[in-house]
């Protein structure tokens, strides 16, 4: 093997790619090892060439079978030896070659940085690094570049069960007094999973770092989670009670068991609410996912509830939405609120809920699903809707999948705008920017068809309106009120997937925006994948200057 190797260097110049491929497969062995800074642990084992295994050759007991693999393992590292060798010489040969072409090139720009102002030098070092590993090689250049590097403590911030021990004692360590970014999950108490660091050895360097935490990613469970307490009593002993006095966002995500036929208002028991024993008088940033919250004190602006699927328990899905209502009483301070459901009800009676007041409510988002059949008044989620007393809601979001559950043998005629308007709050005066998106699923044998009533809308200034699914046959009516009324002041107009009704929807929306506020008054207006509305017409109508179109989806 190794004349082969000479021959092919001393005619070549240079090591051939079947070469490689052979050291490559000596080394196989090396990328199969589960332990961190124990490369030839496989080989020794594999070749009886362990600590434990040469104590008993030196104790005087020499096998012959044992002897001879030990044997066969010496030559594979005299192999490696040698290919290391010839490889170490090749490769000693092209860094001179190449340090002696482009390395006046190198100190050069290497010259230019060092003599760089500290702030330019701190940006370019940042664009350069994609994290700490990157970051600790650039500051062995010089004390300069130390002191820069030592400066981005925030690029070594976040902290995530996928670091290995050592990245996380050095990320801890190089982020200085900066916020950290926590990532934590009962998963790690299971073994198999991706994550490197168990739990336990985690918490005992996270925690006492907890009042630098700015931002936490957290998943726990109930203690019957995976049929592994471990997790469960690590989180609820070293988690309870914590100071966060930094934390500003949280995504906290019960793992619960679902009880699917009770009528409870939330999956988890009271250990799973182990967030209402914090200290974090500056949390304003919060989603719940798989849980409703317990009230608790709270200075919460922006709030994601994303809720358990209850499809055929319209009981359940009713309280949960009641639970939120208890919490929303006791949140005066949110400003921003998502709901996130993918539930859907059927033959669902209607719910009073008590009426919530929530003064400082800007925007609201809501993902959902609607049974087409349905009697959209009684859908939970439009009972909840109407309970919202807000004064101050400029911005509404809605986006849901439309299906049928009983599909007809011919296709029907349906008119959605009740579901929609019913997910609207009462109070619409405020609303400056609305935007609906809806999903037709492929396969149901319907046709919606939607008008918006602007006179509902009287602060309306952007709408977006989203036609999305497989057979996007969602009809864009334009409306004809029975009375006359103010047309809305839209400065912006955003249609997608609309292919039916699309052009007379824009002649309408004109007609009536010429009358109300003269001619001179033309929105902006983007249209993308939208057949129903030709480009040539939807320049006439809305003007060259004022159109974005795009046919592509």
């Amino acid at each position: 093997m190794a004349v082969n190797l000479e021959r092919r260097r001393d005619v070549g110049g240079r090591i051939d790619k079947s070469c490689l491929k052979v050291l490559v497969k000596e080394f196989g062995f090396l990328s199969d090892s589960p332990s961190y800074g124990t490369l030839y642990d496989d080989l020794r084992n594999a070749h009886g060439l362990s600590n434990e295994q040469f104590a008993q050759f030196d104790s005087g007991l020499r096998d012959p079978a044992t002897i001879a693999l030990q044997m066969h393992g010496a030559y594979k590292l005299s192999r490696i030896i040698e290919l290391l060798g010839i490889f170490t010489k090749e490769a000693s040969k092209l860094y001179n070659e190449t340090m002696a072409r482009v390395g006046p090139i190198g100190n050069s720009v290497g010259n230019i940085l060092n003599n760089m102002p500290v702030e330019l030098l701190s940006l370019t070092m940042e664009h350069a690094c994609s994290g700490l590993q990157d970051l600790v090689r650039l500051s062995h250049v010089n004390r300069r570049f130390r002191g820069v590097a030592e400066g981005l403590s925030h690029m070594c911030t976040d902290i995530t069960p996928s670091l290995t021990p050592a990245e996380l004692e050095a990320s801890l360590v190089w982020s200085g007094n900066a916020g950290l970014h926590i990532k934590l999950s009962q998963y790690q108490c299971i073994p198999f999973t991706k994550y490197e660091i168990p739990i336990e050895p985690y918490l005992d360097k996270i925690v006492p770092a907890s009042h630098r935490w700015k931002s936490l990613k957290i998943v726990c469970a109930s203690k019957d989670f995976k049929e592994n307490i471990t997790g469960y009593t690590q989180i609820q002993t070293r988690l309870t009670g914590l100071d966060l006095s930094s934390l500003r966002s949280l995504e906290y995500t019960y793992m619960g068991d679902i009880k699917t036929r009770g009528s409870t208002m939330t999956v988890a028991d009271q250990p799973g609410h182990i967030y209402n024993t914090w200290r974090a008088p500056n949390l304003r940033d919060v989603k719940f996912n798989k849980i409703i919250p317990y009230p608790y004190p709270h200075a919460i602006t922006t709030l994601t509830l994303e809720l358990q699927n209850r499809d055929g328990n319209n009981l359940a899905f009713s309280n949960d939405l009641l639970a939120v209502n208890n919490f929303l009483k006791q949140s005066p301070s949110v400003e921003v609120l998502r709901i996130i459901t993918s539930s859907s009800s059927r033959a669902a009676t209607a719910v009073n809920y008590p009426k919530l007041k929530m003064p400082n409510l800007r925007r609201v988002t809501l993902r959902c699903k609607f049974d087409a059949s349905e009697v959209s008044e009684a859908h939970p989620l439009s009972c909840f809707m109407r309970s919202l007393e807000v004064q101050q809601l400029s911005t509404l979001l809605i986006r849901f999948e439309l299906f049928n559950q009983v599909n007809p043998p011919a296709i029907n005629d349906v008119d959605i705008t009740n579901m929609i308007l019913g997910l609207i709050p009462t109070n619409r005066s405020r609303i400056e920017k609305l935007g609906i998106s809806i999903t037709s699923n492929e396969n149901n044998n319907f046709r919606p068809s939607f008008n918006l009533p602007f006179q509902n809308f009287p602060s309306l200034r952007d709408l977006t309106l989203e036609f999305w699914g497989y057979s996007n046959n969602i009809v864009l009516a334009s409306e004809s009120p029975v009375r006359p009324y103010e047309f809305p002041p839209i400065k912006h107009i955003s249609l997608y997937g609309c292919h039916e009704g699309g052009t007379a929807f824009l002649e309408e929306v004109y007609r009536r925006l010429a009358k109300t506020h003269g001619a001179e008054i033309k929105p902006l207006v983007e249209i993308r994948f939208c057949s129903s509305i030709e480009k040539t017409r939807a320049l006439e109508i809305v003007g060259v200057e004022y159109l974005k179109y795009n046919p592509e989806r």
